[in-house]
C-alpha cells in the first residue's frame, strides 16, 4: 500500500507547484516521538511531528526558535524500534494559539526512502 500524502493539510497540488517543493507532506506513524536538541544550546525540547517529506518536517513546539537556526530531530518508532537523527535548520516559524509555535525546517541530508518508511502512515508505504 502506497502513502498517501496529506488530504487534510492546507497544502494543495498548486501550492506545491507555486512553493517549488520537491515532496508532498506525509503524516507521521502512530507514536512517533519527536525531540528537538539545540546542541549550541545545550537545550533539548519534546516536540509533536505534524508531517514530513525526504527533505523536511513541520513540528508543534513549546519553544521559539529563529530562523536559520540549526538542530537536530531526534524521532523514535516505538512499532519499528528505530532511531533517526537528521539534522535540520529552521525555515519558518509561525506562532499558533495556546503558546505552541509550527516549526518547519529542512534537512541538511534528506531521508532516504527506507528511513521515510520507518516514520510515515502506513508504516510499509511505498514512497
Amino acid at each position: 500500500m502506497a502513502a498517501e500524502p496529506l488530504t487534510n493539510s492546507e497544502e494543495t497540488p498548486t501550492d506545491l507547484e507555486i512553493e517549488g517543493r520537491r515532496w508532498p507532506r506525509y503524516s507521521p506513524a502512530p507514536g512517533v516521538y519527536a525531540w528537538v536538541l539545540v546542541e549550541t544550546l545545550g537545550l533539548t525540547w519534546q516536540a509533536d511531528v505534524l508531517n514530513l517529506s525526504p527533505g523536511g518536517i513541520a513540528l508543534a513546539l513549546a519553544e521559539r526558535l529563529e530562523r536559520g537556526t540549526r538542530v537536530t530531530v531526534k524521532l523514535y518508532n516505538p512499532r519499528s524500534r528505530r532511531w533517526f537523527k537528521p539534522e535540520m535548520q529552521v525555515a519558518e516559524v509561525v506562532e499558533r494559539g495556546g503558546g505552541y509555535f509550527r516549526v518547519s525546517g529542512t534537512f541538511l541530508q534528506e531521508l532516504g526512502e527506507n528511513d521515510l518508511r520507518g516514520l510515515v502512515w502506513p508504516p510499509n508505504a511505498d514512497t
